[in-house]
């Protein structure tokens, strides 16, 4: 083999490592700095597939590295809390609390969280966590 063909040998071999590892990655996989892009003002509410919108009406939650601060989240969601992505996972979420949230869909427009709640809570006669398979729908 001539340097020439080596050289080319070699470059190719780079050529298709490089193409296999970008390959890897899941197409469907949501991209995590979505969530860091914009404060999510909650759409609609669900318990155990009942609408609870009005428990958390005028509710934000703004994700920043790390971070997250939340209005009117009630319990379930307290006013500043952390947050960190499972390990090798963009689609599950850690908060510091323990709660393991799953993001089941993202874009630019819309943000789906599912995660569970182990108790009902109230506060001055409002509604400030309801037990059960909460999901949470932003836009």
């Amino acid at each position: 083999m001539t340097k020439f063909t080596q050289r080319h040998s070699f470059v190719f071999a780079i050529c298709v490592v490089l193409l296999a590892s970008t390959a890897c990655k899941h197409k469907n996989d949501p991209q995590p700095d979505l969530l860091l892009q914009k404060t999510w003002i909650v759409k609609k509410v669900e318990v155990d597939g009942m609408d609870k919108t009005s428990a958390f009406s005028n509710m934000t939650l703004k994700f920043s590295p790390g971070k997250y601060t939340a209005t009117n989240g009630g319990d379930v969601w307290a006013d500043n809390g952390t947050w960190s992505y499972a390990k090798n996972s963009s689609t599950l979420i850690i908060r510091g609390d323990g709660v393991q949230v799953t993001i089941s869909e993202i874009t630019e427009k819309n943000l789906q969280l599912n995660f569970t709640w182990l108790e009902t809570t109230f506060k001055g006669g409002r509604i400030m966590g309801i037990k059960g398979n909460n999901t949470f729908m932003f836009e």
